[in-house]
């Protein structure tokens, strides 16, 4: 019995101590999620390839970041895939993101896609003359997630 409690307590503290651990030690991007914290991302995942800084897109995705991460300025995302009935669904969560070099988040030509924000996004560039979002020949549209749950 006394071995068991033991046992048992030095269970209990591994946990309490692995609890306490930031997420970004354990973030990762894998299956249908991406996580833009993600200092090693595979190269690739459900809906999607990582090569260069470059998230691209071409299934339904969500993407995140832990909410401790305030800002991730070395990533974007290129959105390249869906149809018109059946576009790629991309859902955004609590994402800050911000890219000098382009557009953080570029819809290639024929690219259809439906953005869902959930949370809050903040989406930007710092780039002379390039947009958040940018499009040519694609389509977009954008729902808020509960918008999206209802329909």
């Amino acid at each position: 019995m006394r071995l068991i409690k033991k046992a048992l307590a030095i269970i209990l503290v591994a946990v309490q101590v692995f609890s306490m651990l930031p997420a970004s030690i354990y973030a990762e991007s894998i299956g249908a999620v991406i996580d833009l914290s993600d200092t090693s991302p595979p190269s690739s995942g459900t809906g999607w390839t990582y090569s260069s800084s470059t998230y691209t897109i071409t299934g339904d995705v969500t993407v995140t970041m832990p909410p401790e991460i305030a800002q991730v300025t070395n990533r974007r995302i290129v959105i390249s895939g869906g149809t018109e009935p059946n576009p790629c669904r991309v859902t955004l969560l609590d994402v800050n993101m911000s890219y000098s070099a382009n557009a953080p988040i570029v819809l290639n030509t024929g690219a259809h896609a439906v953005l869902i924000l959930d949370g809050t996004n903040t989406i930007t560039s710092t780039g002379a003359n390039f947009a958040g979002i940018q499009t040519t020949g694609a389509f977009l549209t954008i729902w808020e997630a509960a918008q999206w749950a209802a329909q």
